[in-house]
């Protein structure tokens, strides 16, 4: 079974610090147009062996992601989120990454960082 993450990201002014970053995910991301979002979201660009992240909507500033580690992943699951978390820091995107606790229907917090002004 993968291990399953949800993904809250708070982008006031889009993604114009993240982009320099993208390079260094650990797997490939870009950001794509999608009406009712004016910066647009983070998608997939290519199918990956570690992990699958998609979309799942956004409350104002807010955008929901999700993203399943895949067992085939040589190493721990939240090596692969404390990854994508700490190019969110380099970008100062507030953020908070939560496991899916599938058999306690749970979720468990894995790591939040508030960005400062």
């Amino acid at each position: 079974m993968a291990d399953d993450f949800l993904i809250d990201l708070v982008v006031p002014n889009g993604f114009e610090s993240l982009m320099p970053l993208l390079g260094q995910a650990p797997f490939e991301i870009t950001v794509e147009e999608r009406e009712g979002n004016p910066f647009g979201v983070l998608v997939q660009s290519t199918v990956s062996e570690v992990a699958g992240f998609w979309f799942a909507g956004s409350s104002g500033e807010v955008h929901h992601y999700e993203c399943s580690v895949r067992p085939s992943n040589p190493g721990p699951a939240e090596a692969v989120l404390l990854s994508l978390s700490s190019l969110f820091q380099q970008a100062s995107l507030s953020h908070r990454v939560f496991r899916i606790v599938h058999e306690l229907e749970e979720n468990e917090e894995v790591v939040s960082y508030v960005a400062s002004a």
